[in-house]
């Protein structure tokens, strides 16, 4: 026979039964905390955006370590993930736009506004420039849009239940 163990997270541990942390159950709490120094919030970032394609092929460290102190410090994990995500969004948005108006340039130059559709654009630009290239500057104005969320309030009642149930 094997033996089977189950691990939980929670970020309210206030809300779970008491039954659950008797011994033989879940009778070990960890606390993993706030991701408060600079390194820190750079690795959780770099780890949401290891997929990703930067502009003038930098990589990903080197891009975050020159936004992090731009993106607040009371962004979660859950938060910072969130600014990764909105940074790739901004970067597919650019492509868009882009070939948008390489397909308004086309339509221009010619007497029939049927010319071209976006079609013929993405088909005439090559793999390498279809692929969205994320700048430094998509990460600053994404965290403008990422609301914390957990408030002062809460944070202060995780760091209670951590001298509560991790002393």
């Amino acid at each position: 026979s094997g033996c089977v163990f189950v691990i939980g997270a929670t970020s309210r541990r206030d809300l779970l039964d008491p039954a659950l942390l008797r011994p033989g159950r879940f009778e070990r709490l960890v606390y993993l905390g706030w991701a408060q120094s600079r390194e820190d919030r750079i690795k959780i970032v770099v780890a949401q955006t290891r997929k990703f394609i930067f502009e003038r092929e930098k990589d990903a460290h080197t891009i975050i370590d020159l936004v992090i102190d731009s993106i607040p410090v009371s962004l979660s994990g859950a938060d910072l993930s969130a600014v990764a995500k909105g940074a790739l969004m901004r970067s597919m948005k650019r492509l868009c736009d882009s070939s948008d108006a390489e397909l308004a340039r086309i339509r221009r130059r010619s007497d029939d506004p049927d010319a071209a559709d976006i079609e013929t654009v993405i088909n005439n630009w090559g793999e390498q420039k279809l692929v969205p290239k994320v700048r430094a500057e998509d990460f600053v104005i994404a965290a403008k849009d990422v609301t914390p969320s957990v408030s002062a309030k809460e944070l202060a009642n995780y760091e209670r239940l951590k001298e509560q149930f991790c002393a």
